[in-house]
């Protein structure tokens, strides 16, 4: 039986048969029966204030009048911490029985998803599991913050290709509902007026075919002297240098080509000097978003279930050894058989973490051409309104950039009201522009830059925000960056080299580890179920039952 304490005002006792549901109104307990959910929400108001306090809380709930008083349903899903049962458990066996005692002590350094899929494999199978996470949350990259008093991710937001994607049948598994997002062709605005993508591409036709000319000729020219042999990558920027610069493309043209290379910047988080032109596109791209509904803390929360996590626990270097691992903080030290680092590579390339003895010549050369923060970041800005002021048409506004040199800055936002319930915009700052502002700019000063992109794309007279939450990706010491990205000079080799083990002692994990879905959630999740599967063959045993894991258990077919 699930028993949640409430503090909830009750006129009088309710009851209903089979035991499914009882309210004490001496306790103000409430009892739920944990193979249903309660269902005798009845139509009226919903109570704005239990429904805040119950955010608080991070349960899913809904609220509403009933004969006696005020009813809250909550989902079990919310709810249910008991790790005792099997049908929870992330077990690499099927169950918590391991078919060999003595399995190796494993510290997990760094907990945002391919950590803590990595620790929670190990751990449900048998291995002695702890976690050092620098941060005081978990989850890293991955942020739904409650400042607006609904979810809104910060960092990670979307699953990126939602069929056959393992994030998307966890979701099913857990009940997490999949909402396809944003929705709508893109709309483009200026003084309130829309509009349409294709509109503009027609309008901007003869630049748009110089410029893909000149991709086609440098593409191919590329693949050319690889089939041959030879190294020459280019960056996206050296490919379309000569249409930018020609002064026979209108200053129409170049602006919708220059928003065409922000968008493909923002996609990859990486301003186009640096982006190897022959993985400008992404395959999500191509595939249908979705959204976790409550957002990607459900998904972290569930991950985190039953583990030992240290948080505030910054590990400086990691020594290692025929002995064994130590993992030195500043307050102390914990040693352990194995360690998987899983910190993210932008960490890795700044050395605030160090290993003793040093990684061989070959990863560090890895770590340094895999592209990584420097100038490269994706951030956000997420805006709370008063009330909503912006169309319905779409929710994918932009507008076209007016600066070709200030690219990036906030001439994209995403409409998130449908998701949240709130009239939230959520804006993106890319490229180098998005670089220097989260290295020099304070908060203050980018909420009114992207305000005032927002009144030259629907009037001057919008409100100001209630409220706003800055993202810094690139300063914050514990990532150093947003993503990994394919930088000009690096290829899947070096994906291969960085997730290589060092001396049998160290594993690491992480997006960027991921040949084909870096700078993908799933990635990072795929990731760590790699690095969890190779500890398990090579200390455990060779045979493995995938059946329990979350993402194995359900199909995608679970959005609206």
């Amino acid at each position: 039986m699930i028993i949640i304490h409430c503090t909830i005002i009750f006129t009088s006792g309710y009851s209903q048969e089979n035991g499914h549901l009882n309210i004490s109104f001496s306790s103000a307990k409430l009892s739920l029966n944990e193979t249903s959910l309660i269902s005798v929400l009845m139509d009226g108001c919903l109570n704005g204030s239990i429904r805040k306090t119950f955010k608080r809380l991070r349960t899913k709930v809904t609220c509403g009048l009933m004969e006696f008083g005020y009813f809250v349903s909550l989902k079990k899903e919310g709810m249910d911490n008991d790790m005792g049962t099997e049908s929870r458990i992330w077990s690499l066996h099927g169950t918590m029985e391991t078919p060999r005692r003595g399995l190796p002590h494993v510290l997990v350094v760094g907990a945002g998803m391919a950590g803590l899929v990595t620790a929670r494999l190990l751990k449900d199978t048998g291995f002695a599991v702890v976690v050092l996470e620098a941060r005081d949350r978990v989850g890293r990259r991955i942020w739904t913050d409650y400042t607006f008093g609904v979810p809104c991710d910060l960092g990670a937001s979307w699953i990126h290709g939602a069929k056959n994607n393992p994030l998307a049948s966890w979701c099913r598994t857990i009940g997490i509902e999949l909402i396809i997002s944003p929705r709508g062709s893109i709309c483009f605005y200026d003084s309130g007026h829309c509009r349409r993508l294709l509109e503009l591409l027609w309008q901007a036709r003869r630049g748009i075919t110089h410029a893909g000319i000149a991709l086609a000729r440098s593409y191919m020219a590329v693949r050319m002297r690889k089939l041959l042999g030879h190294h020459g990558d280019i960056s996206v920027e050296v490919a379309l240098r000569s249409v930018l610069a020609n002064p026979r493309i209108r200053p129409f043209d170049k602006r919708v080509l220059s928003w065409l290379v922000a968008m493909v910047e923002a996609v990859n988080g990486a301003p186009a000097d640096l982006l190897n032109l022959l993985e400008m596109e992404p395959e999500e791209l191509r595939k249908t978003n979705v959204i976790p509904a409550g957002g990607y803390d459900e998904l972290i929360r569930d991950a985190a279930r039953g583990l030992d996590i240290r948080l505030n626990t910054e590990v400086k270097r990691i020594a290692y050894g025929t002995e064994g691992v130590v993992a030195i903080t500043k307050k102390e030290t914990f040693s352990a058989d194995l360690a998987v680092v899983a910190v993210p590579l932008g960490v890795l390339k700044s050395g605030d973490l160090q290993f003793d003895p040093p990684l061989s010549a070959e990863k560090r050369a890895a770590i340094d051409r895999i592209g990584f923060g420097g100038r490269a970041v994706l951030n956000k800005i997420a805006l709370l309104f008063p009330y909503r002021f912006w169309p319905v048409e779409s929710e994918k506004i932009t507008t076209l950039p007016v600066d070709l040199e200030q690219r990036g800055g906030f001439e994209y936002w995403v409409d998130l009201e449908s998701v949240t319930g709130a009239p939230i915009l959520v804006g993106f700052a890319s490229g180098s522009i998005a670089a220097a502002w989260d290295l020099e700019a304070p908060d203050e000063q980018i909420c009114q830059q992207a305000h005032r992109v927002l009144q030259r794309m629907f009037s001057s007279q919008i409100p100001e925000p209630q409220a706003y939450r800055v993202t810094r990706w690139l300063s914050t010491p514990f990532s150093r960056g947003s993503y990994s990205y394919s930088a000009v000079g690096s290829n899947a080799s070096d994906r291969k080299c960085l997730a290589e083990p060092v001396a049998g002692r160290l594993f690491f994990t992480g997006e960027a580890t991921h040949q084909t879905r870096y700078a993908t959630v799933d990635g990072a999740l795929l990731a760590g179920e790699r690095e969890a599967l190779r500890i398990h063959r090579r200390y455990c045993c060779t045979h493995e039952k995938k059946e329990s894991l979350p993402w194995y258990r359900a199909s995608h077919r679970w959005m609206r």
